[in-house]
């Protein structure tokens, strides 16, 4: 008999504010206390855009590791990071998966689970010229 795979929900986790990845973590006296905002389902935005099947494809195979890594009252913290480029005048952007999801931090709420997240060090992308590079974060709940 096969175990059956945990539903998982993802949220998009917003920062409301900047932050610095620099020396001290969250940096430039922005607060974190009030710097998360959850949105409706990942899934109703994922199903959107060039990069959904990718994303989609990606969640899959982390699935076990999320569901292995939380906690039982709480969630676990998701990365990944897109680059884009935008033409105004033509109206075309174009969007690409460039550091697929991987799990950033747990903790018992997304607060925490960020501050965790902000305060490691590690090493940062940065987009080719003409590009930018987005950040993206997912809270995942049982």
């Amino acid at each position: 008999m096969g175990r059956e795979t945990p539903l998982l929900r993802y949220h998009v986790l917003t920062p409301a504010r900047h932050y610095s990845q620099g020396s001290g973590g969250a940096g430039h006296g922005s607060s974190l206390g009030a710097a998360i905002e959850l949105a409706p389902l990942v899934l109703e935005l994922i199903n959107k855009g060039l990069i959904a099947w990718r994303l989609r494809a990606c969640l899959r195979e982390l699935h076990s590791s999320i569901a292995r890594a939380m906690p039982p009252h709480g969630g676990v913290l998701i990365v990944y990071s897109t680059q884009w480029w935008e033409h105004p005048d033509l109206g075309t952007r174009v969007e690409n998966l460039v550091d697929p999801p991987t799990i950033a931090a747990v903790g018992s709420n997304a607060r925490e689970a960020f501050e965790r997240w902000v305060r490691q060090p590690r090493f940062t992308r940065a987009a080719p010229q003409g590009w930018n590079l987005s950040r993206h974060f997912l809270w995942t709940t049982r």
